[in-house]
């Protein structure tokens, strides 16, 4: 403990109290002592000098024993060479002789830790240092809140104690003290600390004003020490023993009296108090010279009585600076015995619990009365001391009030914790004794520190989880006490910089928070601040950084895209760390390294905040594998797509009769659609080869319900797509109902609805520089126009479209039979000129797919011209067309 010292001689064992320079006790073993160790206060260990033994006691030298092996619970059988304790004092080390040997024990000495042989006979043992430990807390040990004289050395070192997070010493910690707010010497100004992790310098003030010193580690942990600081009732004169005393009349009073004299908390040396009683009634020396202490110690008497009731006495005293007490002293005399006080009766029962540094108000009470018993015992002291922790009282000499002889005295808490006794002696000849049992604990939240992890660097998604790195503070009372289960909140700013795992929501034992911080993906600064519920907060502060490792692709990677539109998805990379944080405000360009294609948007992109860039790529011309690769520095990846066709869009209106491009379709007939996005790469026309007509051209198809339509031709002129086919020969028909499929190289547009006809004719026409007329032809093959016109009377082959079903039917990429020939079900009939004309046959063209065949006889009345033809079925005309005739 720091308020005792232990010392060993060869005869005998002393402990020393060092705060009150007394001998609390001496333990006389049965050997010479060659060395001895205390890892606690109630346990010594020793070596003997002479028969090579170790030894255990406790402080009373009534448990001594030998030391024993706890695996066999008898004495250690080797001889014992030496001892010594680690830093910590949390374990024995045993040196032996041959065959030499080490043993680690716990510090009770109930546990082997770990043994070691050694090579070489052993000669001593000394434990410098054990695996470092980390600094958590640096805390004032002593020596705070004293005052001396300038230019002479303060009376008590300045004391620090470093720890770690499980309260054990640090070694070897360095520690600066440095004077502020006002001017002193420090001897010497860096130190580092001892095995149990404590470090002390000399302190001499420069003046008598108040002063300050920081001791301060590499770390940043601090503790100020405030020194000459002026304290209530220790400036001027202050009577510390011996007031408000009773006496019978020709004795002296029970107590001397003792008077204290401070300077700014300086006592005052040689200082002369003159000492003057307002009456005859008591007597006192007239002068008295302070010590070095600044006190000063007088015997006064009770002289004289003229009244059988208690008198009372004022005494005055003044210093040669003219300062007097606050209030004079009071000394009673009595002539009655009766009249004297008698035993106090004590109204305070229980334990008396006191906050360090905190007040309990009328802490302790009692009652003075006469030995009669008939009155109460009016302005008597009591006065207090304790064996424990340091305790003030205030007042600190209570007198029992004038009314009915109470006493209510208030117990201030000292700095240092445990458990004690106070003893209250009455002024009185009898100096009655009463004891209260008290414990100074923690008291309430003054202060909050960090005790680690302020100040670091780290990189993005670092989790700041190794040795010194977790966030951890230290909430203490006004003296320095830890403060435990104090709730606090922790607060990161700005929002989202970083998250906390395993926040404290309370502090352990140790007065400790703690908490790990992950840092987020933003660089800069980031503060984490925890407040406990008084209001009282510490921040630490951190800073993130980003550096770059790699370039990812994030999305986008392996689509389709069609060719000349803009990717569904954009290409997404993100430039991180190598925790996989982003780096924001790096250039990234794109650029395609393979295949045909552009950007919707530009191609140089700076990363956000989350690190990643994205830019819209467009198909180009040429289907197949598109490259594309992202760039950013150093780094670099890749994205691999596939250029594919536009997806098909037709209207409702875009499936019509190949002939007469009325809306509709007929099975087994040619149909067209119309549309955008329906082929790729095709400039003009390309034909299907058949028949049999391929199902697939140029990567386009075409399904009907379900089944594949032959492909006639893929046509685009100047950007108008348009897909020639023949509707499957058993598509139903009539219907609103039938469902058309168009893929374009991969990509597909399906339609619901459209609209199929049993029959709908549509005669083809063919485009001459003449004009253009209808496919009609002569017997001998040639074809029908202005140079070779029709006659009447003659026979003519005319070629539509849409006819509908015929007889026998025919499949589907097949052409019209030539035996027998396949006729038209419902009925033809060809109209020229307004004209019914003669109908030979109506048949599905021989060896044509899609192609209808109509002869007919031009009417002998015909007239000379370009004359309307048109084609009816069922009732249902076809468009008009020019035909020239010549009579």
């Amino acid at each position: 403990p720091l308020d005792e010292m232990f010392v060993a001689t060869n005869t005998a064992l002393s402990i020393v109290n060092i705060d009150h320079f007394s001998l609390d006790s001496v333990v006389n073993p049965p050997v010479a002592v060659k060395r001895a160790v205390a890892p606690f206060s109630d346990r010594i260990y020793m070596v003997s000098a002479t028969s090579r033994q170790a030894f255990r006691t406790n402080r009373s030298g009534s448990a001594m024993g030998l030391l024993r092996d706890p695996r066999s619970n008898t004495p250690f059988p080797q001889p014992v060479v030496d001892i010594d304790l680690n830093r910590s004092h949390s374990s024995l080390f045993v040196l032996f002789d041959e065959p030499g040997s080490i043993v680690r024990l716990t510090s009770a000495a109930d546990l082997v830790e770990n043994e070691t042989t050694l090579t070489e006979r052993p000669v001593a043992i000394n434990v410098i240092g054990t695996a470092a430990l980390v600094t958590t807390t640096l805390e004032i040990y002593g020596g705070d809140n004293q005052a001396g004289a300038a230019g002479s050395r303060l009376a008590h070192r300045l004391s620090v104690k470093a720890t770690n997070d499980a309260g054990l010493g640090v070694a070897n910690q360095d520690v600066a003290f440095n004077p502020i707010l006002g001017g002193s010497t420090i001897n010497p100004t860096s130190v580092r600390t001892n095995q149990f992790g404590e470090a002390s310098v000399e302190v001499t003030p420069l003046e008598t004003s108040q002063f300050s010193v920081q001791a301060r580690t590499p770390g940043g942990l601090a503790v100020r020490f405030e020194l000459n600081t002026p304290q209530a009732g220790q400036a001027g004169l202050e009577a510390i023993s011996g007031d408000y005393q009773i006496q019978l009349v020709g004795d002296d009073f029970p107590k001397t009296t003792t008077i204290r004299t401070v300077t700014f908390g300086v006592p005052d040396v040689n200082n002369k108090l003159t000492i003057t009683p307002r009456d005859a009634r008591v007597a006192c020396p007239a002068t008295m010279t302070t010590g070095q202490d600044g006190v000063a110690t007088f015997q006064c008497s009770a002289v004289s009585s003229t009244s059988p009731f208690p008198q009372i006495t004022l005494v005055d005293v003044v210093d040669d600076f003219g300062r007097t007490l606050p209030q004079p002293l009071t000394f009673t005399v009595i002539s009655d015995d009766q009249t004297m006080t008698a035993e106090p009766l004590v109204e305070t029962l229980n334990e008396i619990v006191a906050p360090a540094g905190g007040r309990v108000e009328d802490a302790i009470q009692m009652r003075l009365i006469t030995r009669s018993g008939l009155d109460s015992s009016r302005n008597v002291g009591v006065e207090f001391e304790t064996d424990g922790p340091a305790l003030s009282f205030e007042p600190r000499i209570a007198p029992s009030s004038v009314f009915d002889g109470r006493i209510a005295v208030d117990v201030i808490g000292g700095c240092k914790l445990g458990r004690g006794t106070i003893t209250s002696t009455t002024n009185s000849p009898d100096l009655f004794e009463h004891e209260f049992a008290y414990r100074v604990v923690a008291g309430s939240a003054a202060a909050i520190a960090r005790s680690q992890g302020n100040g670091q660097t780290g990189d993005a998604n670092q989790r700041l989880n190794g040795p010194g790195q977790a966030l951890v503070g230290r909430v203490t009372d006004v003296c320095g006490n830890a403060v435990a289960n104090e709730p606090v909140t922790w607060e990161v700013s700005p929002a989202g910089a970083l998250t906390l795992e395993n926040p404290s929501p309370r502090t352990n034992g140790n007065g400790q928070v703690s908490a790990i911080a992950v840092l987020g993906q933003r660089p800069g600064l980031a503060a984490v601040t925890v407040t406990t519920a008084a209001g009282l907060s510490t921040t630490f502060d951190l800073t993130i950084n980003v550096t770059a490792t790699q370039l990812i692709t994030v999305n986008g990677d392996g689509q389709r895209v069609a060719a000349g539109q803009p990717s569904l998805q954009q290409l997404v990379v993100a430039l991180q760390n190598e925790l996989g944080a982003g780096v924001e405000g790096a250039p990234v360009t794109f650029t395609i390294v393979e295949g045909e294609g552009g950007f919707a948007s530009p191609a140089e992109v700076v990363t956000d905040e989350n690190g990643r860039a994205a830019v819209s790529v467009i198909g180009g011309p040429a289907l197949g594998r598109l490259v594309v690769e992202a760039t950013s520095g150093s780094f670099s990846t890749q994205f691999t797509l596939e250029v594919i066709g536009r997806t098909p869009v037709v209207t409702s209106l875009g499936f019509v009769n190949a002939a007469s491009f009325v809306s509709g379709l007929v099975p087994c007939s040619a149909g067209s659609i119309f549309g955008v996005g329906l082929m790729e790469g095709v400039q003009g026309v390309v034909l299907g080869q058949g028949a049999p007509f391929p199902t697939r051209l140029r990567g386009v198809r075409v399904l009907i319900d379900g089944v594949e339509s032959p492909i006639l031709a893929l046509i685009n002129l100047n950007g108008q797509e348009q897909i020639n086919i023949q509707v499957p020969c058993f598509t139903k028909a009539p219907s609103t109902e039938v469902v058309v499929t168009v893929e374009n190289n991969g990509v597909s547009a399906t339609f619901a609805g459209v609209r199929t006809f049993a029959y709908q004719p549509g005669v083809y026409t063919i485009a001459l520089p003449s004009g253009t007329f209808a496919a009609a032809v002569h017997l001998d093959g040639t074809l029908v126009d202005t140079s070779n016109p029709a006659r009447p009377g003659e026979i003519l082959q005319l070629f539509w479209n849409g006819g509908g079903a015929v007889t026998p039917a025919v499949a589907t990429n097949s052409g019209g039979p030539t035996s027998p020939l396949a006729f038209v079900d419902e009925g033809v009939a060809v109209r020229l000129d307004g004209a019914l004309m003669e109908v030979l046959a109506s048949v599905y063209a021989p060896n044509f797919v899609t192609l209808y065949q109509t002869n007919f006889k031009v009417a002998d009345s015909a007239r000379t011209g370009l004359l309307a033809l048109r084609v009816e079925q069922g009732g249902v005309p076809s468009p008009e067309v020019q035909l020239p005739v010549q009579q």
